[in-house]
């Protein structure tokens, strides 16, 4: 905020856009958000609630464990976050939540509901060999390129009316429940390889610019 009141938060380049200060930037690099411990994995027992919260710099949660409901409902990522081998033993939202480079959330686990809905990533999501046990919700969420390859979703999943914006990956995923892409809009290529249906899966007014493979795939 001081940087933005004294004006040196951003600064017009020579065509006359508005890029960050080396100020901005430095002080970015040092607002690093790290709550993991790669010898002794932190362990958050009160409700953890980062609602509208904004990170100005890079967030690690990797191999924590949310005891509580974790809510990241709003919350703005501008260097985006990693959340990789981390553990929701109840409820988790990111209802609105928006990321900016990438989300790494791969060998991550989620006990509760995962409410992802109308999440926004601008660039690369990593969500493999996840397992979600409640229901997971990502309604007309905006995904760039992402990556689900060999997840578990025990529960009702939704996708309806989601735009994945980059080429989307769900190799190998296993959808047990009532699976819903309705509506959903695959603006670039699309992989469901070997990916298992074992509950009611519908399409219905998905939209596939581009290749669409599913080979391998089957249905319950």
């Amino acid at each position: 905020e001081d940087l933005e009141n004294t004006g040196n938060w951003e600064a017009p380049d020579t065509e006359g856009r508005a890029n960050l200060t080396d100020l901005a930037k430095a002080w970015i690099k040092k607002a690093t958000a790290d709550f993991s411990n790669e010898t002794l994995p932190q362990h958050l027992e009160d409700e953890a609630d980062f609602e509208d919260y904004f990170f100005p710099g890079p967030v690690c949660f990797d191999a924590c464990t949310f005891q509580q409901d974790a809510n990241f409902t709003g919350a703005g990522f501008a260097e985006g976050a990693s959340f990789q081998h981390a553990k929701f033993m109840s409820e988790l939202r990111m209802d609105r939540a928006s990321y900016i480079n990438r989300l790494k959330f791969s060998c991550a686990e989620v006990a509760g509901n995962a409410h992802f809905h109308q999440l926004e990533v601008d660039g690369i999501s990593y969500f493999e060999k996840c397992k979600f046990s409640g229901n997971t919700d990502f309604t007309m969420s905006k995904l760039g390129h992402i990556e689900f390859d060999w997840s578990i979703f025990e529960s009702d999943t939704f996708f309806d009316s989601t735009v994945f914006e980059g080429d989307a990956s769900f190799r190998g995923v296993q959808l047990k429940n009532w699976t819903n892409f309705g509506g959903s809009h695959f603006m670039h290529r699309s992989y469901f390889e070997s990916t298992r249906f074992d509950g009611f899966v519908t399409f219905n007014g998905a939209q596939f610019d581009h290749e669409a493979s599913f080979v391998g795939a089957h249905s319950s």
